[in-house]
């Protein structure tokens, strides 16, 4: 049934252009979350302790690593699609476990499979340029500055320490948050009522769309 549903066209373009444009979205995003916070911290230098939060330049770094990132998010896509599970994060947009576990199987889950690689062509260059910025972010408040905040920038990309966040970038930028009581609430409804799942295939990711949607 949700293959079914996936192997319409339209659906699967839907699916792609709303990861494009809020994987897009980011640049702007950034950009202007940067010239927000720097007129605010011009404007109250005298708030103790105040520091930046975010750097115009960010945006730039991150339009550059979305592009480049291409090559390694084409791989990742189509490993996802030939094991038929997200390399990047555990989110997805389906919702059920593998109902036939053969070849055949394998082949009406084509859709979905194909929905599943391209969340994760875009989870992967969205998480490159997200984890690129925030080491700009963290090597620039040490004051460095050069070659020793590149070098910086580069030990703090290559560690551990961003990964929560650049996750949630991922599931949010590609509609895959788990939800909050309301959406978490539906969805026990839907399992626990016969039918239901069969009206609301993709409760989930519908949630995330009506979120986006009026922030």
């Amino acid at each position: 049934w949700v293959n079914g549903i996936l192997s319409n066209p339209p659906t699967q373009v839907a699916n792609i252009l709303g990861n494009a444009f809020q994987t897009l979205l980011k640049v702007p995003d950034r950009a202007l979350a940067g010239a927000i916070d720097k007129a605010y911290t011009a404007l109250r230098p005298a708030i103790k302790g105040k520091e930046r939060q975010v750097f115009i330049e960010e945006a730039a770094i991150q339009g550059y690593y979305l592009f480049r990132s291409v090559p390694e998010a084409t791989v990742n896509a189509i490993k996802s699609f030939i094991k038929e599970y997200p390399v990047t994060t555990i989110g997805t947009k389906l919702e059920y476990p593998k109902a036939i576990k053969s070849v055949i199987g394998g082949i009406i889950r084509i859709p979905g499979r194909g929905l599943v690689a391209m969340d994760e062509f875009f989870k992967t260059i969205i998480g490159n340029a997200e984890k690129r910025a925030l080491a700009y972010r963290g090597a620039k408040k040490m004051g460095l500055k050069g070659k020793q905040r590149f070098a910086k920038a580069q030990e703090l990309y290559n560690g551990p320490w961003y990964q929560e966040a650049v996750t949630k970038e991922q599931l949010d930028r590609t509609f895959q948050t788990e939800g909050g009581p309301i959406i978490k609430g539906m969805m026990s409804l839907r399992k626990e009522t016969p039918g239901v799942r069969y009206i609301i295939p993709f409760l989930r990711t519908t949630g995330n769309l009506i979120k986006v949607g009026l922030i």
